[in-house]
């Protein structure tokens, strides 16, 4: 169990600096010149990329 607490940590870590994108997609939108929804898909791409490779990694861990 100790093992995972390194892993776990780095997880909680990745996921929460999901959150921390959002309140920056109005300006990453005005300095890219791009509309609200590519800037809020991209930020959506990098959620589920961290998901899948929570999961893989959960899978080679167990």
């Amino acid at each position: 169990m100790p093992k995972l607490f390194p892993y776990l940590f780095l997880l909680f870590t990745i996921g929460f600096g999901w959150f921390i994108i959002a309140p920056l997609v109005p300006i990453l939108s005005a300095d890219f010149h791009v509309s609200i929804p590519s800037v809020i898909l991209l930020i959506s791409i990098y959620g589920y990329a961290v998901v899948l490779v929570g999961l893989l990694a959960g899978y080679i861990l167990g």
